[in-house]
């Protein structure tokens, strides 16, 4: 007589799991991939927020003050000042030439961001001194 108090497993996921283990003994793919139209569902949509957010996420790595995800493992976080001046100029041209048509939001977040990094800028440079810039 069967134990009422034991864990119960239905039929339907023992069946996907036992269809699971063959694939990977077969070394085959899964069987059902996201389409590219899924997986651009999950995207969120374009928008000058997520664009600055991108850039500032650059800025910051050009500072060396967030990992680089394309470094080496191991290899020390180091600034790139060029490159985080470059993305500080690149921030104050899209401030300038979308001046009159964004959100009283997307400008907030742009000036603290533009400050923010140039304070950063500021920081990291002092912190370096002249020899290692």
């Amino acid at each position: 007589m069967p134990d009422e108090n034991a864990p119960h497993a239905d039929d339907a996921w023992k069946a996907q799991v036992e269809a699971e283990k063959r694939a990977a003994q077969s070394d085959e793919a899964p069987a059902e991939q996201p389409s590219a139209e899924k997986q651009q569902d999950r995207l969120p949509p374009p928008s000058l927020t997520m664009l600055v957010s991108g850039l500032y996420i650059q800025g910051m790595v050009g500072l060396g003050l967030v990992p680089n995800p394309l470094a080496e493992k191991g290899e020390p976080q180091k600034a790139d000042l060029p490159h985080a001046q470059h993305t500080i100029d690149t921030l104050q041209m899209l401030y300038d030439k979308t001046q009159g048509n964004r959100t009283k939001e997307e400008t907030e977040q742009l000036e603290h961001i533009l400050h923010e990094l140039r304070m950063a800028f500021v920081s990291v440079k002092q912190h370096l001194g002249p020899g290692q810039q």
